[in-house]
């Protein structure tokens, strides 16, 4: 063998051995999922996405949809201060001569087990046109999500459908629909845009109007060196500005926005998961 041949069996040795090593070699991780913008509740992030607020939230709205005043509601299924005050959302909303509708945004917590499958189905019900018949029997039965046992909240929620006068067949081909997921996902990535921090939170703001108040809870949140106090619903119905009440001025943070409210939607589970009650 000449020195020659020698020389091309060692290159092509070595040509070999990148190939089976770049062949072999193990895959790069995914990059990390795209953090989601955060902003800190305040008038200017409010206002600039109102529109994105109302367009999002479930349809149709409780009350006149031509009410001069607009309050929405960011809730989870599963929480227990929710379940305790829809009520008494509903009869403010009802005893208001039409003078306010009210609007509903989903924003399921990690630590609720059963939540996401309760808001499925009220997304499934706004398909019927029956969000808030079905927003009434998911509170009013609320103790059926605490079961740990998925398929017994399942057969909780189907009952639910049944009792808002749901189509069973198609109610259950809905829960089953990815869309359902995309449209759940825009409210919670919204939300978390917002930067809401717990459940249920209330916005209000009168049609055209500068300011927008927010409420947390139905006795709000107590201050702390770090947090500013703010009101809860219970201040609202004492205070309603439709029947010439004052409301206190918003606590605002004056934090700008963060760019334009999120159009496409984070990947599941990038979402920011907030502390709830």
């Amino acid at each position: 063998m000449t020195n020659s041949t020698r020389i091309w069996m060692i290159v092509a040795i070595i040509a070999l051995s990148g190939a089976w090593f770049y062949l072999t070699r193990p895959e790069p991780p995914p990059p990390p999922p795209p953090k989601p913008i955060v902003n800190k509740m305040g008038q200017k992030v409010l206002l600039d996405s109102w529109d994105k607020i109302v367009a999002t939230a479930c349809k149709p709205v409780l009350g006149d949809p031509k009410a001069e005043w607009t309050m929405v509601e960011i809730g989870d299924f599963q929480c227990p201060q929710c379940g305790k005050i829809h009520g008494s959302v509903e009869a403010l909303v009802n005893g208001s001569k039409g003078h306010v509708h009210l609007a509903f945004l989903n924003w399921p917590l990690a630590m609720h087990k059963n939540a996401r499958r309760a808001a499925t189905a009220a997304l499934a019900a706004e398909r019927q046109g029956k969000f808030w018949a079905m927003y009434d029997q998911i509170y009013e039965q609320q103790k059926g999500l605490e079961d740990t046992e998925t398929a017994k909240a399942d057969q909780c929620l189907v009952e639910d459908a049944h009792n808002a006068g749901l189509d069973p067949n198609r109610f259950k081909t809905d829960c089953e629909d990815k869309a359902l997921q995309i449209r759940l996902h825009d409210q919670e990535s919204l939300v978390t845009y917002l930067g809401a921090q717990s459940t249920p939170t209330f916005l209000l703001r009168k049609n055209g109007a500068n300011t927008v108040y927010w409420f947390i809870g139905l006795s709000g949140q107590s201050a702390t060196p770090m947090t500013p106090a703010y009101p809860g619903l219970k201040t609202l119905q004492e205070n309603l500005p439709w029947a010439g009440g004052r409301l206190p001025a918003p606590v605002d943070t004056l934090m700008p926005s963060s760019g334009p409210p999120p159009s496409s939607l984070p990947p599941p589970g990038t979402h920011a998961q907030p502390s709830g009650n």
